[in-house]
């Protein structure tokens, strides 16, 4: 009878009836490496493509899905927030060398506030799930409002990440395409929440608009506290921060 390198016990078949790893598993090779790199991102069950596909074109399945407890029907949403962080920040980088390429710009203090976007995102992330809870506590615990942003952060930076192609493609309309992606995310954001926890009548709605609201606020002033701990100077006034908006 065979015996399970991962847990040590004997089993019949060609699974474990304990842990249930494949009674082939031997020395890690080169091809297993591989199949894992793959198999994350094509697996039809719970891949990233699988998920990105779903946050962005049916998220109401998504939620509900995971809230209900079919949580190996999709990819970890703290994995696939980890996941596209480190592909903005490498990306964002590429994108930057490439501006200063093109057109010269050094882009100095960009690059240096592009490096606060995983400190600022994982500062964000707790902020607006605790509040997020404190509204639709009746509804949703504590774990499904931070389960909620993680995909909800995640799906902003796959659209960060898409917007990428046109900014590499009109280097020098790069600013424009960001200020339209920006509110592009700020709909995205307000559409997932009436998704979530808009469902359940007029004060709801209310509430998912004041938290859209105060998602935005939340963002750019984590963005302009950490900037100020650099050295930079940062105009705190709320009444200034609406009227960039639109500028």
């Amino acid at each position: 009878m065979p015996v399970c390198n991962n847990c040590h016990q004997s089993f019949e078949g060609k699974y474990c009836s304990h842990c249930g790893q494949k009674g082939s598993v031997g020395r890690l090779t080169m091809h297993e490496i591989y199949h894992e790199l793959v198999h994350s991102f094509t697996h039809t069950e719970k891949g990233v493509l699988k998920l990105s596909r779903d946050i962005l074109f049916a998220p109401r399945k998504l939620y509900r899905s995971y809230f209900s407890g079919k949580r190996k029907t999709y990819f970890s949403p703290v994995t696939f927030f980890l996941l596209g962080m480190g592909l903005l920040i490498f990306l964002g980088g590429q994108l930057l060398n490439w501006d200063t390429r093109v057109t010269g710009n050094s882009n100095n203090v960009e690059r240096i506030l592009f490096q606060f976007q995983k400190i600022r995102y994982l500062i964000f992330i707790p902020v607006i799930s605790l509040l997020t809870w404190a509204l639709f506590h009746k509804t949703h615990n504590l774990a499904e409002c931070f389960a909620f942003w993680f995909f909800c952060i995640g799906a902003i930076i796959l659209i960060e990440l898409i917007s990428f192609i046109p900014q590499f493609a009109w280097v020098d309309q790069r600013h424009m395409i960001r200020y339209i992606t920006d509110w592009l995310i700020w709909f995205f954001i307000l559409f997932h929440l009436f998704l979530v926890f808009g469902d359940r009548g007029f004060w709801a709605i209310l509430k998912c608009i004041f938290l859209g609201l105060s998602t935005y606020f939340v963002l750019v002033y984590i963005y302009k506290l950490l900037g100020y701990w650099q050295g930079f100077n940062a105009d705190f006034n709320f009444w200034n921060i609406i009227k960039a908006v639109f500028q």
